[in-house]
Order: C-alpha cells, then sequence, then structure tokens
C-alpha cells in the first residue's frame, strides 16, 4: 500500500527504512515494559497474561507510566491499531487479487467481486484457534520475505554480478528456518527433528542448485531496464 503512494522510487528508502526503524522502536518499548512490570519474566507475563489477557496487561502498565488519561490514550490505540491494520490488509489482498485475476477495480460493484469472498474467508478463520492461526501467519510472513530475498538475489545477479551473494546467503538461511519449522512442527509435517533437518538440508541444496543454474540462465534473459535519473 505505501508502494502505491510514492510519487518516486527516491523516496522509498526513506518510507521503507522509516517504517521498519519505528515498528522496532516499537516493539523494544513494548519489551522494555514487559521487563520493567514483570520481573519474573516469561512465567509471569504468562500469568498476567492468563488473568486479564493482553488490554489488562497494557492498562496496568499505561496507567501506570502516564496515569488515567494516557492509559486511555494507549488502549484506543491498541483498538484502532488492529481496525486499521485489518482494512489495510484487506484493500492489499484485495488490490493483488485484482492484478492476478486482471479485474478492474474502478466501478464499486466490481470491487465486491473480491471483497465479498475475502470477508467470507476472514468470518471462516475467526471460528479457529487463535493460536494456530498466528502460527501460520508468522510462518507464511517469512516465506514471503524467503521469497523476495530470492527474486532480489536474482535482480543482483542481472544487475550487480557477484553482488547477489548479499540475498542469496540470507535468502538460504531463511529457507532453512522456515522449512524446518514447517517440516517438524504439529501445524506442519510433525516430524521428528533428525528428519526434518536432514530433509531441510537436501531442500536448500536443491533451491541453491536451481537457483544458480536456472535462475542465473533466467537473469540473463531479462531485459535491460533503462533506468532514468531524476532531474
Amino acid at each position: 500500500m505505501m508502494a502505491r503512494c510514492l510519487k518516486t522510487e527516491k523516496h522509498a528508502r526513506t518510507v521503507f527504512y522509516g517504517a521498519m526503524v519505528s515498528e522496532a522502536i516499537i516493539a523494544m518499548v513494548w519489551a522494555t515494559v514487559g521487563m520493567a512490570f514483570y520481573k519474573g519474566g516469561t512465567p509471569s507475563l504468562a500469568a498476567a497474561l492468563a488473568n486479564g489477557g493482553p488490554n489488562a496487561i497494557v492498562y496496568t502498565s499505561c496507567t501506570a507510566l502516564m496515569g488515567i488519561g494516557g492509559g486511555l490514550l494507549a488502549i484506543l490505540g491498541v483498538i484502532a491499531c488492529p481496525i486499521t491494520t485489518g482494512d489495510t490488509a484487506f484493500r492489499a489482498a484485495r488490490l493483488m487479487l485484482a492484478e492476478i485475476l486482471n479485474l478492474d477495480q474502478k466501478k464499486t460493484v466490481r470491487r465486491f467481486y473480491l471483497a465479498i469472498p475475502l470477508f467470507a474467508a476472514a468470518i471462516v478463520m475467526t471460528f479457529t484457534d487463535f493460536g494456530t492461526l498466528w502460527r501460520y501467519f508468522a510462518w507464511s510472513n517469512q516465506v514471503l520475505g524467503t521469497v523476495t530475498l530470492w527474486s532480489c538475489s536474482v535482480y543482483l545477479y542481472k544487475y550487480k554480478s557477484q553482488h547477489h551473494w548479499i540475498t542469496t546467503l540470507p535468502a538460504l538461511f531463511m529457507t532453512g528456518v522456515t522449512s524446518t519449522f514447517i517440516l517438524t512442527q504439529p501445524i506442519g509435517f510433525n516430524l521428528n527433528a533428525s528428519t526434518g533437518n536432514w530433509l531441510n538440508l537436501v531442500w536448500m541444496v536443491i533451491l541453491l542448485g536451481v537457483f544458480l543454474v536456472w535462475g542465473t540462465q533466467h537473469a540473463a534473459r531479462i531485459p535491460v531496464l533503462e533506468i532514468k535519473k531524476s532531474e
């Protein structure tokens, strides 16, 4: 969604790096709150979650730090963030499906063709166990990052020669992480650790071979883009 709002590619680094840094700061703030208020570590935090859930933790920590007013603002933020995130996720999913299916979205009625099935799928998911659903989401999110790294490796091979290893090695590492997880966890194939690790090693070697043989050949056939420098 952010990429669609950029007026020029020059803004991409500031926007995306800025978003990552901001998100990291937010994560560190909440990690600090967790360590400051629940000194017993994970067991204390787990007990607090069991007794009142995330909302109770947010309310307790925010009112202690900022008073009633600040606590109410923080709770509103906690409520608003998932709502806006959900809106962005549905919109991004609809736009991606529209591009894949080559379905024009200028008319409102055409938007419903995709929005209604997406909402129906989301409603079905609300009846599943959130813990299981969250693990699938976390895994698929990392898989998306892994695929992006492999795509960047092909691009860098085309334009930067041996510099593609900057992304190829992280792509290989993330392939190992995501593959091992889905092979050995109950939400995946539930294999024992030894079997899962060996299968993952074979899979990593195969993918690296495919990239070095087919991926580089494919990159060589991609027309060179003529990037014009902005004045």
